[in-house]
């Protein structure tokens, strides 16, 4: 839908009049690029991107951008680039895009054209997978140094019939004592302290409105119309699962 996009052949395979290409889009090229030691503090996820394209090994050749304003931190170990993006996507949150030597993470892509899918209408095939290993509705979040919270467990905002609780330890590298030394070079404990409770929560928090959901895939077959691009927003309306 971009265009002409920029490919790399792997394998050909001539059989007759017949020739089979396998290819990769460019954007695969990220693997070939190491970042051996680099930490993104507090930034945002243009920021992070930004930050860690100038960190490779080698020069890259990428050009990144995204308009996700969420706050977060990353120290990236010896990992490579694509490996890299991966997690900024599951921790800063968006949609990857990708066109050619661009790399876009966005909080929405593609539009919504009133699209739906159901039986009777369009709808041929529809099959739904659960995936209940993650789910989390009750968490016991620790934070540095076994910290716990005085109130100790985080509450999503739903419930099961049965309970889905897990312990959870938080990264809180972030939060340095160094920045709540007083004049006199002192750690302030009890700032110190209700900093790292503070960020424990908010973290805690955000883990279980992610987790309080099982996993569900969606395969189906259908036949659409006024779908022009990746990242369309299609609602499927199935009565018979819900």
């Amino acid at each position: 839908p971009q265009g002409e996009q920029a490919f790399r052949i792997t394998g050909v395979t001539k059989q007759k009049n017949r020739l089979n290409v396998k290819a990769w889009h460019v954007f695969y090229d990220t693997k070939n690029y190491l970042i051996q030691d680099s930490y993104a503090v507090d930034k945002t996820c243009n920021d992070a991107l930004d930050h860690f394209n100038e960190a490779t090994d080698t020069p890259s050749p990428f050009t990144v951008i995204s308009d996700n304003t969420n706050v977060n931190s990353y120290r990236c170990v010896r990992t490579s680039f694509y490996d890299c993006i991966m997690t900024i996507l599951d921790r800063w949150g968006g949609h990857l895009k990708r066109d050619n030597w661009n790399i876009g993470i966005y909080n929405d892509i593609g539009v919504d054209n009133g699209v739906t899918i159901q039986y009777k209408k369009n709808l041929e095939e529809l099959s739904a997978n659960y995936n209940w290993d993650n789910v989390c509705t009750k968490l016991l979040p620790v934070g540095a140094n076994g910290l716990i919270l005085d109130d100790p467990y985080i509450y999503a905002p739903i419930s099961y019939d049965i309970p889905y609780t897990k312990t959870v330890s938080f990264d809180q590298g972030h939060i340095s004592e160094e920045d709540f030394k007083d004049a006199s070079g002192e750690v302030d404990q009890q700032a110190y302290q209700e900093a790292l409770k503070a960020d424990l929560a908010q973290q805690a928090t955000q883990y279980v409105n992610t987790y309080c959901y099982p996993l569900i895939n969606y395969t189906l077959k259908a036949n659409p119309e006024k779908v022009t691009d990746i990242g369309d927003i299609i609602n499927v309306i199935d009565e018979r699962i819900g």
